[in-house]
């Protein structure tokens, strides 16, 4: 009965503290003391383009690099924000570019059209380059409309670094 009575006290302890140690270790959000993500980019007199189906792309640097098209591999730094500027994510957080193949499996249409380039006339308009930094505003339909994703009726902010392309063939 004595050893019940004394370890009880501590192992409550020794739990408590265990879980609070797991807790804070555990948070998924991309907020916090080691990630404060980077302000939004300016667009004001930036050069931009407004697509037919609602894509809004603002060129802050064009690149010099190899020209993206479809299924090409990428290395890119990005932050994706709501309208009212709240960060839903961000490669900077992982402290590295991420490494995106361009499929429309992996990424939503207006990011596609973002960087791969736009559909006019059948041919494909504003192909990003290596080196390119973008702001792409992504109406719902060109981002998760019509899924069940959180986001399916936000427009879509996201701004983009292009740190290298592999293409593929």
């Amino acid at each position: 009965m004595f050893k019940k009575i004394f370890w009880a006290p501590a192992t409550i302890i020794i739990l408590t503290t265990v879980l609070l140690i797991i807790a804070s270790c555990s948070d998924n959000s991309i907020t916090g003391p080691e990630y404060t993500p980077p302000e939004a980019r300016d667009t004001t007199g930036v050069e931009s383009f407004r697509a037919e189906n609602g894509l809004l792309i603002y060129f802050h640097q064009h690149g010099d690099g190899l020209v993206i098209t479809e299924n090409d591999a990428i290395q890119v730094h990005y932050t994706g924000r709501r309208v009212n500027g709240e960060v839903f994510d961000s490669s900077y957080r992982n402290g590295g570019a991420t490494s995106i193949t361009l499929q429309l499996s992996n990424v939503v249409d207006g990011f596609m059209q973002g960087v791969a380039g736009v559909h006019i006339d059948g041919e494909r308009h504003h192909q990003a380059r290596e080196g390119a930094i973008r702001t792409l505003v992504i109406p719902p339909d060109l981002g998760y409309g019509g899924t069940n994703h959180q986001l399916n009726q936000d427009t879509l902010i996201f701004e983009i670094e292009i740190v290298s392309v592999s293409l593929q063939d």
